[in-house]
């Protein structure tokens, strides 16, 4: 599984099929996990973003950039 940086962050992204974001924060990883579900209200695939940090689950978000801040100690 090869690593490389996410366009315009400094969060590493693994390649080998898991959509799975990494970054140490603090001398802690922190992780956001990109979940896909089939919605049948919307009879389309969504995605939300999962935050851990520490091994604490923090929360979800619908964008990127939101979890990236909550992971990062916003809101």
């Amino acid at each position: 599984m090869s690593k490389k940086l996410l366009k315009g962050t400094d969060w590493l992204k693994t390649t080998g099929g898991a959509s799975l974001y990494t970054k140490k924060i603090n001398n802690k990883r922190a992780e956001i996990y990109k979940k896909w579900w089939f919605s049948k209200v919307k009879n389309n695939y969504c995605f939300r973003y999962q935050v851990i940090y520490n091994e604490q689950y923090l929360g979800s978000r619908s964008t990127f950039k939101n979890a990236m801040l909550l992971a990062e100690g916003g809101k």
